[in-house]
């Protein structure tokens, strides 16, 4: 793709705009969970990723956000490569084999986030919004009390709506960045 820059920043404006934000009368706005792992906007990004259950739903929402953005340009979703569109490790694995990881310094807006919060395998992922702080739109997360993470502080993956995260990478370890549109 020529373009990718174009293409992963699309995809992130996408993102934003599913972001939760209320209304001044205090009604939802954007994507958020209206039960466990369900709701009408959520539901949909887990069709899209080919799961008709409710189950955890970041990587369906990352996957969504980038096939509206190649839907729009009218290219095809480099992501529709990775076999199981809702599971983290698949897009890890996907990358590792296709050369789509680049380095922490290199990481640009619109690149995949995946982090690891303990496990053997990656578990948590978004769209990189800002590098520096890195930030990140992510999907079922939601954001704790105070700015961004901090060891033992709730919100670190599971969550309930689409939000703008700041994460310090040395509390996420690891952390690795996919290039997916390139």
């Amino acid at each position: 793709m020529a373009d990718w820059r174009g293409l992963q920043r699309l995809a992130t404006g996408i993102a934003i705009s599913d972001v939760h934000w209320k209304t001044q009368t205090g009604e939802h706005v954007g994507a958020y969970e209206t039960a466990r792992n369900s709701g009408p906007r959520v539901t949909a990004m887990l069709n899209a990723a080919g799961l008709g259950v409710a189950a955890p739903w970041c990587a369906a929402a990352v996957y969504l956000w980038a096939d509206e953005a190649c839907k729009i340009k009218g290219v095809p979703n480099p992501l529709d490569a990775v076999p199981l569109k809702a599971l983290v490790q698949s897009y890890v694995d996907w990358a590792e084999g296709g050369g789509h990881i680049v380095g922490r310094g290199d990481r640009a807006m619109g690149d995949l986030a995946c982090f690891s919060f303990g496990g053997e395998r990656y578990d948590h992922i978004g769209l990189v919004q800002s590098t520096e702080p890195l930030q990140c739109v992510e999907g079922n997360t939601y954001k704790p009390d105070g700015d961004d993470d901090v060891p033992g502080e709730r919100g670190e993956r599971e969550g309930y709506e689409v939000e703008v995260r700041e994460r310090r990478i040395e509390y996420a370890k690891p952390t690795l960045f996919i290039r997916w549109a390139a």
